[in-house]
């Protein structure tokens, strides 16, 4: 039983420490159309959501797309959320 603290500390700093390759986006550009909906598109709820602005960086990951305006924000929305999305 003395052990487990020792044991517990270990595998947390073997977890923080470990050489994980992060994402790399499956693609990316500048935005010329798209929508964010709040709700995913499967979900047949009423749905509104907003246009990603034209010339946003846009990267599309597996499972969520990462808008950057120019005025510095970044938005994460789930790649379910995301339509008509066209890059240049």
């Amino acid at each position: 039983m003395k052990l487990l603290p020792t044991l517990a500390a270990v595998l947390a700093a073997v977890s923080l420490t470990s050489c994980s390759v992060p994402p790399r986006p499956i693609v990316k550009g500048k935005a010329t159309s798209g929508t964010v909906w709040h709700f995913s598109l499967a979900s047949g709820q009423s749905n509104n959501g907003f246009g990603i602005p034209v010339g946003a960086d846009v990267e599309v990951y597996d499972q969520v797309v990462v808008i950057r305006t120019d005025d510095g924000i970044t938005r994460v929305a789930p790649l379910s959320h995301v339509s008509e999305l066209t890059l240049k």
